[in-house]
């Protein structure tokens, strides 16, 4: 049991350290409200867009898109969807709260917390299928965070296509992984020199611009960890106790259950390899607390802006133990 311990704890402490740093920084006054929003912003629409980019760029080609998997995947995120509808319609107290709560259920942390988390855990494999499980994931949290958040709007229940699509083409993780898509698909038409390697590559013909994207890139996890830190307000937690005694568990025990539930009937019947590297997958995605750019959209779009942040600082919170606990098991059961 101790070197499970040990082993869950070492791929926890990088990300509750982060966050800490954030928050002692914020305490002691050298980072201000208005820096945080900054930083935030800038954060979201430069570095994680170039992380969405490179992420795919690092794989060989699209064959690297382990695809039955992301079908998987997308159906766990449509079960979690809809019962996280069904969990809002009994027990959010205001409307505008009802696709808060239901986005917290289905939208994880997967893009910031995820893929470092699955580099700690170390499992040879795992960090190349998380990276590729990125592009559908987070296109699916995107899209149908826009569709519930709307559908409980001030406009009655009526989505708009048209603006629901436009809203999705100009968020920025979707375009860094559009780009990298894209990227990925004219290196495989490409001509091969006599060693099989594509004839242009970014990283060997232009490794100028590949190193400054990259280096954005790496720029994004902890900052965007250190920023969450930064947020962190405790407050609001008394008009908001209901909303987050349902909402919380729901992302942090109830996504995992369901999720592995479904995993385990699905390698049995044969749809699924439930490898050590697609269950370091599924942690990532089932077990990391709700996403930050939660908040952001639910503000956006006239959503209950202050219930969408305190979900995402107490999940962010209590995934420190709820992961633990998770790693600690699949280690002791031979899953990792």
């Amino acid at each position: 049991m101790l070197p499970a311990l040990r082993y869950a704890f070492g791929a926890v402490m990088p990300v509750l350290l982060q966050v800490l740093l954030g928050y002692y920084l914020r305490r002691t006054g050298l980072f201000t409200g208005e820096f945080l929003q900054i930083a935030n912003r800038f954060n979201f629409h430069y570095c994680l867009a170039a992380l969405m980019f490179c992420n795919l760029y690092g794989l060989e080609d699209l064959r690297g898109i382990d695809w039955r998997a992301a079908l998987f995947l997308l159906v766990v995120l449509a079960v979690l969807t809809l019962a996280g509808l069904l969990l809002a319609r009994f027990t959010a107290g205001r409307r505008d709260q009802k696709g808060v709560l239901a986005q917290a259920a289905f939208r994880s942390n997967f893009a910031i917390i995820g893929l470092p988390l699955v580099e700690a855990l170390q499992i040879p494999g795992a960090a190349a299928l998380t990276a590729a499980m990125q592009a559908p994931a987070v296109i699916y949290f995107n899209f149908m965070a826009v569709v519930v958040l709307t559908a409980f709007s001030d406009t009655g229940g009526r989505v708009d296509v048209k603006k629901l699509l436009k809203d999705i083409a100009k968020n920025p993780l979707i375009r860094g992984l559009s780009l990298g898509l894209l990227a990925l698909a004219v290196r495989a038409l490409l001509p091969k020199t006599p060693e099989g390697l594509p004839v242009f590559t970014l990283s060997g013909s232009m490794p100028w611009l590949y190193s400054a994207v990259s280096g954005v890139s790496r720029i994004a996890t902890p900052l965007a960890l250190i920023v969450l830190g930064g947020q962190f307000e405790f407050g609001a937690v008394k008009s908001l106790g209901r909303e987050l005694a349902f909402g919380v568990p729901a992302r942090l025990l109830g996504a995992p259950a369901i999720g592995f539930a479904m995993a385990f009937a699905a390698a049995r019947m044969g749809w699924i390899d439930l490898s050590p590297a697609s269950v370091g997958m599924l942690i990532a995605v089932l077990g990391t607390p709700t996403a930050v750019s939660s908040a952001v959209m639910a503000a956006e779009m006239g959503a209950d802006e202050a219930l969408a942040g305190q979900l995402v600082i107490w999940t962010t919170i209590g995934s420190v133990f709820t992961l633990f606990g998770l790693i600690a098991w699949a280690r002791m059961a031979g899953l990792l």
